[in-house]
């Protein structure tokens, strides 16, 4: 005869597996679909990340045919036609705007217009728009539309602040507005974070304005 110990082990046993037999039976397809779901969420992932990277591999490949040829207006012509989404639209519109200036500086304007208002582009790439527009040799647009494009990039902080100003001290020059490009100027001279081409640059406009190129 076994003990008493042993037999409220035995039934304290039959009651557990009872009690998880009961709790499979209710709960298990909880289990079930988890488990589902975390294999086809790598399944996912991995069949997603593929995707995105043979994409980006194909429009690699489209771009750089694209760029072949040394004429612009073919050059511009096939960059402009490749198919894009998301952030591809802007390197491919950059990288057509160039070409497509050439040939028309109105269409050329319309397409990085269309590409700062592109919500879906990044914030880098609708920036550096800003200043590939304003820097185009036949933009149409008049001098006050041009600073009003520079704007948002010349709140301090901004990572394109100093390209911007010196954009800006161009089309002051233009507007006769020497005293103002010189303040842009010097600003551009004493920045820390002014490369030492940018430097050079200013300190160049500065002599011919007949400005001091001392630090202010």
């Amino acid at each position: 005869m076994s003990s008493p110990d042993s037999f409220l082990d035995e039934v304290a046993e039959e009651v557990r597996r009872d009690r998880l037999y009961r709790l499979a039976r209710r709960y298990g397809w909880i289990l079930a679909v988890a488990v589902v779901a975390g294999v086809g969420g790598v399944a996912w992932w991995d069949w997603q990340k593929s995707r995105v990277e043979l994409s980006a591999q194909g429009f690699g490949d489209a771009l750089l045919a694209g760029l072949s040829s040394e004429d612009p207006q073919v050059r511009a012509t096939a960059v402009s036609e490749i198919a894009a989404t998301g952030d591809q639209v802007a390197l491919r519109d950059l990288t057509a705007a160039g070409d497509v200036a050439l040939q028309d500086g109105q269409a050329a304007t319309e397409m990085l217009q269309a590409l700062i208002g592109n919500d879906e582009v990044s914030q880098i790439y609708r920036d550096v728009a800003r200043l590939k527009i304003v820097q185009l040799p036949d933009n149409r647009l008049t001098t006050d539309q041009r600073l009003e494009v520079l704007e948002p990039l010349l709140v301090p902080g901004h990572a394109f602040r100093l390209s911007a100003l010196e954009l800006r001290a161009m089309i002051r020059i233009e507007r006769n507005e020497a005293e103002l490009a010189l303040a842009d100027l010097a600003e551009i001279r004493d920045a820390a974070d002014a490369t030492p081409g940018q430097r050079q640059r200013a300190t160049q406009m500065t002599v011919a304005l007949g400005g001091g190129t001392e630090a202010s």
